[in-house]
């Protein structure tokens, strides 16, 4: 099971191509993986000679000009053809949102071409995989960005504590961020003091805590607020 996990991440993660790579190599001298990038090509893999550059530069066109384009009616296809240039035979998987082209040094043997569906499949559930992780991290974040300003609703119209603060900022970085550390750091001008988060040696005043950070407009506070904003504020 754990050699099942590790095959299926590697996969996931970007080593179909390396797979593709190692099967090309097997059938053909010389060859790139390459996927279109605006009107150049970028090198993603490349078997059995040097690569001078990461980019084939204008050549996009050239070689999606050189495979028909039909309506894509499954989820992925295959076609090969031959190329005017360095690189005589090319191979392109497409799917719905993305493409890559094969180009070879010579004519592919039909034992390769019948594999490559089952590279295009991987293909597209890599793509798959990619598009969707970004996806959840964002709805991850969002989710608890909405719930955190739903709790804390009340707190827009009203002051704050400090200590109530310190520890939203604290939840609301370490959900967002991941650090492996985090700090919350209470600057009042005189000195620094720990507020939330990992309890640290404060830092000297210098470099970017050489000067207090503090709002130059005097801001009325009231003795009512005392509850809410925190006894220390007001010594």
């Amino acid at each position: 099971m754990k050699d099942l996990f590790e095959r299926t991440e590697f996969l996931l993660n970007g080593g179909v191509l390396t797979l593709l790579s190692d099967s090309l190599a097997a059938h053909a001298a010389r060859g790139v993986i390459l996927r279109p990038e605006g009107e150049d090509l970028t090198v993603l893999e490349a078997f059995g000679a040097g690569v001078e550059s990461l980019f084939l530069k204008g050549r996009a066109r050239d070689i999606q000009n050189a495979f028909p384009s039909p309506f894509l009616r499954e989820a992925y296809d295959v076609s090969a053809a031959p190329i005017p240039g360095e690189w005589p035979w090319g191979i392109r998987l497409r799917g719905r949102d993305w493409v890559f082209f094969i180009l070879l040094s010579e004519e592919p043997p039909k034992e390769l071409l019948d594999q490559m569906p089952s590279f295009a499949g991987l293909l597209s559930l890599w793509q798959k995989h990619q598009k969707t992780a970004g996806t959840e991290e964002r709805l991850s974040k969002l989710a608890y960005m909405v719930l955190a300003t739903k709790s804390t609703l009340a707190s827009v119209f009203e002051p704050m504590g400090l200590d109530y603060f310190g520890a939203f900022l604290c939840d609301v970085l370490t959900e967002s961020l991941f650090p492996s550390r985090l700090s919350v750091v209470l600057d009042k001008g005189g000195r620094l003091s720990h507020l939330d988060g990992e309890d640290i040696q404060m830092p000297p005043r210098k470099g970017i805590f050489a000067r207090d950070i503090l709002s130059p407009v005097p801001v009325r506070l009231e003795e009512a607020m005392r509850d809410s904003i925190g006894e220390a504020v007001f010594h």
